[in-house]
């Protein structure tokens, strides 16, 4: 028995999803950033978060949560973490940098 949701043809959805690829720089690094974000378009990052002791790198939540979130968490001063890990980013060799390659 199939079951039939309201809306529902009972045929397979054609609707695709994509979710949308930030480019991130150090100057687009706010504390309303998802750490998830973050970490997949800058994994040298990581480094100040395991430094730190957060267990931001791996998590599950990390999609939900924001550098603010995280920074009150931990009991972390919010501003001093985001200088961090935008120094952080300075510091990433660009091949640790998810950026788009040019066209043409």
């Amino acid at each position: 028995m199939q079951a039939n949701w309201p809306g529902s043809s009972g045929e397979p959805s054609t609707r695709k999803t994509r979710r949308t690829r930030l480019t991130i720089t150090m100057t687009t690094i706010t504390l309303d950033l998802a750490i998830d974000d973050l970490l997949t378009q800058t994994p040298g990052v990581a480094e100040v978060f395991v430094r730190r002791g957060m267990l931001c790198v791996g998590c599950d939540i990390s999609r939900f949560h924001t550098i603010r979130e995280a920074a009150a968490i931990y009991g972390i001063e919010a501003g001093q973490l985001l200088a961090e890990l935008r120094e952080a980013t300075l510091r990433s060799p660009p091949s640790q940098r998810n950026t788009p390659s040019p066209v043409g």
